[in-house]
């Protein structure tokens, strides 16, 4: 089936060069040639940009002084991408590998320990990482003060668009084999993540970026968690109660963006595990279904869950304390908006909650039905609705698993066991063992990570 008429006249071989390949045809040929249309159109919307790959030139000349980046003269800049909140994202072209690369700004590096860590935490994981469906990191550059340098550049492959985008655009319109390819793509980099002792803890759909031929990979990992460093944390560090509750919550707080976060994040659950990650694929998954060719062409594209608030939080600026104002049926917090769709969770399900702060708190909530998801998705197959319904189920023990859902029938024309691989090892971040970081082992730890791209490099063990 073609993706759209507009589309199939949009596609022609002179937009789609050899040069521009991303790996083997898929095994349905024509849908996802389509979608590779489909997908080429939205980066040239978002972007402004031709799609067609250019001949790159033989060597890359050395970078326009106007520019203002500090850059190596193998990489030639091309455009500005975007901006985001923590610094500027360009195309470039780099000389040495004749290939297109995304290069990351990051300014005033050191001014917010928080921030500061979170980039640590990104390019330390995602360099320990190689695998088709995670972004990979191909080069972090010399920074040209050692001492007193405050930005960062981060050089990542480029890929075409993110399914946020997709999304989006109205234009374009999906089959099943489209967003089942996709939703399969993102659980293979989910499964290897897991293998490797992480939780992404921001997954949502800005941040799995996808190619023409659907492969999708995970990005931005600065809230990411590493469960062996929580496991070697040192018991002084757990001792100091206070400290440690109030960094728990300032990080959940930035944990996952409020309409992907599983309720047990926003009950501020200890002890989670990898199905919060599951619960923020089965919101994206649910997005990629209103993208469906058989969805009411009125119907406006959306997260499924659009919470304007999430007590404790982020509660209402003007009812901060007020739990009633939250746990009113027709309030817009979160946990409220989850409820309208799924129905309330039984008494068995509170009872499980871990503290009982959690369920003197959801008892707290007005009863609701629920309209579901077969009602709110009627125009989806039902082997969609049953993944939905196992991924989105409150009570996370009893969510799918991502090696679950590769079992589900859903997949049973693009599934690929040879493509289910885990990581080789785990992923360690020492830093995070370190309660309270200055600037100067803060710059130590980046040099470390530095130098796994530069081996010319001697860079000493940073001071405990």
């Amino acid at each position: 089936r073609a993706v759209s008429a507009h589309l199939g006249a949009f596609f022609h071989p002179s937009h789609f060069p050899c040069a521009l390949h991303f790996g083997p045809e898929p095994r349905h040929s024509q849908p996802h040639i389509m979608a590779m249309a489909a997908i080429a159109h939205v980066r040239q919307v978002a972007f402004g940009g031709d799609v067609a790959n250019k001949k790159a030139p033989e060597k890359a000349p050395e970078r326009k002084a106007e520019s203002g980046l500090q850059l190596p003269p193998r990489y030639e800049l091309k455009k500005k991408l975007g901006q985001g909140a923590y610094g500027s994202v360009y195309e470039a072209f780099d000389g040495w590998e004749k290939r297109r690369v995304a290069i990351k700004r990051v300014q005033h590096l050191f001014d917010e320990p928080f921030d500061c860590k979170r980039i640590l935490r990104e390019i330390t994981i995602l360099s320990g990482l190689r695998y088709k469906h995670i972004v990979q990191i191909y080069d972090l550059p010399l920074p040209s003060d050692p001492e007193r340098f405050n930005e960062l550049f981060i050089v990542m492959e480029m890929v075409d668009t993110d399914l946020k985008k997709l999304c989006k655009d109205t234009n374009i319109t999906l089959t099943p084999p489209h967003i089942n390819t996709l939703l399969y793509n993102l659980l293979l980099g989910l499964l290897y993540l897991h293998s490797a002792g992480v939780y992404h803890r921001d997954l949502t759909p800005g941040n799995c970026l996808v190619n023409r031929d659907l492969t999708v990979k995970i990005c931005d990992f600065g809230l990411s968690r590493a469960i062996v460093a929580e496991r070697l944390r040192p018991a002084s560090a757990a001792s100091k109660t206070a400290h440690s509750e109030r960094k728990k919550r300032e990080l959940t707080a930035h944990v996952v963006t409020r309409w992907y976060r599983a309720p047990e994040l926003i009950l501020l659950r200890d002890h989670y595990t990898e199905a919060i990650d599951v619960w923020s694929a089965g919101c994206i998954f649910a997005e990629l279904v209103t993208t469906l060719d058989t969805a009411p062409k009125t119907m406006q594209r959306r997260a499924l869950f659009p919470g304007t608030v999430c007590y404790p939080m982020s509660p209402d600026p003007q009812h901060r304390d007020d739990v009633k104002f939250h746990t009113n049926g027709h309030g817009r917090d979160q946990l409220n908006v989850i409820f309208s769709v799924l129905g309330s969770p039984t008494e068995a399900e509170i009872e499980e909650q871990e503290g009982a702060d959690a369920r003197k708190y959801l008892r707290r909530f007005d009863k609701q039905k629920g309209v579901g998801l077969k009602s709110k998705f009627s125009y989806a197959d039902a082997e969609a609705i049953d993944m939905l319904e196992r991924m989105l189920r409150f009570n996370p023990k009893k969510r799918i698993s991502v090696t679950e859902a590769f079992e589900h029938k859903l997949f049973a024309e693009v599934r690929d066991p040879s493509k289910e691989v885990t990581a080789p090892s785990l992923v360690t971040l020492d830093f995070e063992n370190e309660e309270d970081l200055d600037e100067a082992q803060l710059r130590q730890h980046f040099f470390q990570e530095i130098s796994k791209f530069h081996p010319e490099m001697s860079v000493a063990p940073p001071s405990r």
